[in-house]
């Protein structure tokens, strides 16, 4: 279950979209005074994913055991709208907001949609050890997209002159592509 929480998060696109935008958030909101930007940078983006991980282990626990049922469409619809919401937010300056508390209200949304990929996977025993499992395959995944992408998002947006065009036109791409996600799910 482990390795279906890997491949899970690093081939559900949306996901993985979702994760570079907020990232570039955080590691945009970092602190000019800060001695160790990177470091804390990717400590922030660190936060973000547990944070994002414990929210949706509630409603992946929710909806995996049965105690909420949700229609898979409008909780695929509203993914994509949490990634690209989160997208357009790259298009203005970055806030605490921006930080673990939009992953964690995000997180919510998305536990959700776990939850369908972990029920084809997983019968009716075990469920607390496989629901577990299957987060940790995710924190896992996550936290290597966090360790492979942090230090190319702060190089980025270090260099102002590459950050003007970088950041929208990254911001403007998950934006345009979750746009397209939306309506694919909500037609």
């Amino acid at each position: 279950m482990i390795i279906q929480g890997i491949l899970h998060l690093l081939t559900g696109f949306d996901h993985l979209a979702f994760m570079l935008v907020a990232l570039l958030a955080v590691v945009r909101r970092r602190d000019a005074q800060d001695p160790a930007p990177l470091r804390t940078a990717a400590v922030e983006s660190l936060k973000v994913v547990t944070a994002f991980t414990i929210a949706h282990s509630f409603t992946l626990a929710l909806a995996a055991t049965g105690a909420v049922v949700l229609a898979a469409k409008p909780v695929e619809a509203s993914i994509a709208a949490t990634v690209l919401l989160t997208a357009l937010s790259g298009f203005w300056q970055p806030t605490r907001w921006h930080g673990w508390p939009m992953a964690a209200a995000f997180g919510l949304v998305h536990g959700f949609g776990f939850a369908g990929a972990l029920g084809e996977v997983i019968g009716a025993g075990a469920r607390a050890i496989s629901i577990g499992a299957f987060t940790a395959g995710i924190e896992l995944a996550q936290v290597a997209v966090v360790l492979a992408t942090v230090p190319l998002l702060y190089v980025i947006t270090r260099r102002p002159r590459v950050a003007r065009i970088a950041v929208p036109a990254i911001s403007g791409i998950v934006a345009v592509v979750a746009a397209g996600w939306l309506i694919d799910r909500l037609v």
